[in-house]
């Protein structure tokens, strides 16, 4: 059976034109598109930051496949590509260069990984229930505004995990009814 594809298709505001630019490539397919000057698609995809024309045509890869990325957006000069990767800011220079951490503020999770309450600790993005808020750009390009999310005082508390050969008990942080998720 199959898993969804998620692939970058445009159209033309009118509803004419609709094609495909990207082929299947990895499992789950593409995570995130933004645009770029000049008729190019920058676009997440198994992790890779890939930039490519929206004519079609070959994907540059500008950035090898990292962890967690999500949240991707441009600058609005163009220049800049910025995006949270493990709960951390990171940019890239559009024009050339690598990418650069901006930010250390992620704490990792107190649990092994079990989904959407075991997120991080700390970290920039994302909230307890995995909703997203992608940095924003002020408008000269200098400055990004993006959630922080500080679980350190919610709740922690234990339960069972049966998927391990023996049942354990792993911690997860999450508030009772009636208490916040995220500080």
């Amino acid at each position: 059976r199959a898993l969804p594809e998620r692939q970058v298709w445009v159209v033309g505001r009118d509803g004419t034109g609709l094609r495909r630019l990207t082929e299947p490539r990895s499992p789950g397919g593409v995570s995130e598109v933004a645009w770029l000057p000049g008729q190019r698609l920058l676009y997440l995809e198994a992790g890779e930051l890939r930039r490519m024309s929206s004519d079609g045509g070959k994907a540059e890869v500008l950035a090898p496949a990292g962890r967690d990325r999500s949240a991707l957006t441009v600058s609005p000069d163009g220049r800049t590509a910025a995006w949270v990767e493990d709960g951390d800011l990171w940019t890239l220079p559009l024009g050339g260069g690598a990418p650069v951490r901006v930010t250390q503020v992620a704490v990792k999770a107190i649990g092994r990984g079990g989904g959407v309450y075991d997120r991080p600790d700390v970290e920039l993005g994302r909230s307890a229930w995995d909703e997203e808020l992608a940095p924003s750009w002020s408008p000269d390009s200098r400055y990004l505004a993006l959630q922080y999310s500080d679980r350190r005082g919610v709740h922690a508390f234990p339960i069972p995990d049966y998927l391990t050969p023996e049942a354990t008990l792993a911690s997860v942080r999450r508030g009772a009814p009636g208490q916040v998720n995220d500080l």
